[in-house]
């Protein structure tokens, strides 16, 4: 399968296996506070927007808003493209692609993150499909939103323990975290004490056998 870019598993292996600041869970009330005033920097449209432009002035702060906040969202709700991610694995089962593959995982990938612009396997996909183009602006612009979305999840925890797991908006994206980090999903997934998710790893050189997830979608706040 193939893997997310050397340039944020460089990143990700120094800032969140090793990181030095303590992680900082997000809080859903602070959170929908932040996003829902228009005359804040931080109101969710101008964030987004952001985002989209790939504008590399966002902060972490800024970041951590736009992939937490995504739940108080109506997409967050709608995200209902399953026939379109189906359809995407295919291509990662071929040895090769063609202009026609690359274009078909363009168009699925746009589809499902105009209402979830944070979903890492489509970023994925896509840049995939950017590498056989070979846009290199365009495979900066998607590398850039993969960063941001892993930045914002790896902030919140480092995935040892259940005191810090890494919280996630949407279960499918634990799977993505394993796999930019550079782990292969070791095939149990369980849940802990009734709300943490529990994934194993195969066995790999730093020792670890598996990551603690929480899925907060602020529901239950």
């Amino acid at each position: 399968m193939y893997r997310l870019s050397l340039l944020f598993l460089l990143f990700i292996s120094v800032n969140a296996l090793g990181q030095v600041n303590k992680p900082k869970a997000p809080k859903c009330k602070s959170v929908q506070r932040a996003i829902s005033k228009e005359n804040y920097a931080t109101y969710y449209p101008k964030l987004l927007t952001r985002f989209l432009n790939s504008d590399k002035t966002l902060t972490l702060k800024e970041k951590r808003l736009l992939y937490y906040g995504f739940v108080f969202q109506k997409e967050f709700k709608n995200d209902r493209n399953k026939a379109y991610k189906d359809s995407l694995r295919i291509f990662f089962t071929m040895k090769n692609l063609t202009d026609l593959d690359a274009e078909k995982i363009i168009l699925f990938s746009d589809s499902i993150l105009a209402v979830n612009p944070f979903n890492l396997r489509a970023l994925n996909y896509r840049e995939y499909a950017f590498e056989h183009t070979k846009e290199q602006e365009r495979i900066k612009n998607v590398i850039f939103r993969i960063n941001a979305v892993l930045e914002a999840i790896l902030s919140s925890g480092h995935g040892l323990s259940t005191d810090y797991p890494f919280y996630v908006i949407r279960e499918s994206d634990e799977y993505a975290v394993i796999d930019a980090l550079g782990f292969y999903f070791g095939g149990k997934h369980e849940k802990v004490d009734g709300k943490y998710d529990y994934l194993s790893l195969e066995k790999n050189d730093k020792g670890i056998d598996g990551m603690y997830f929480y899925v907060n979608t602020c529901k239950k706040k």
